[in-house]
């Protein structure tokens, strides 16, 4: 059996959300939810000891969570940058998207949203690992 491909998840950024209360929560579960997808999609988030090691990076950003600009439908965004490892080279940039419908100025729980945030970072991670499969590291 072949040996697993090392994935760096760096911690997520986040950007435009609509409660910056909820920043640390929504870094913690988006970087979470990476770590596991690429656990599940067969990578391995454990650093490589071999000093010559190659494997991937992920510089994942929450760039929304909060209604869109109609203020009828709430919004979570993600991306996974692809990026070599340890050189950095950036190589795709996918994205993810969830929303559902609100009434304008409708309260959205933190438990609705995670869920929203959690489903946007899944899609983006689904294409990042998707791109990586198959793809010898640089």
């Amino acid at each position: 059996m072949a040996d697993k491909v090392y994935v760096e998840v760096v911690k997520f950024a986040a950007k435009d959300l609509y409660d910056d209360k909820l920043k640390n929560r929504f870094v913690d579960l988006a970087t979470s939810t990476a770590e596991k997808a690429a656990a599940s999609a067969g990578f391995t988030t454990d650093k490589p000891k071999e000093k010559d090691a190659k494997g991937w990076s992920i510089n994942g950003s929450l760039t929304s969570v909060g209604p869109d600009k109609s203020g009828k439908k709430f919004v979570a965004k993600a991306s996974a940058g692809v990026f070599t490892w340890p050189a950095k080279s950036l190589k795709a940039m996918p994205t993810g998207e969830a929303g559902f419908a609100v009434e304008p100025g409708e309260k959205v729980s933190p438990g609705d949203a995670d869920q929203l945030e959690k489903t946007a970072t899944t899609e983006a991670m689904k294409a990042a690992l998707g791109w990586m499969k198959g793809k010898k590291p640089e």
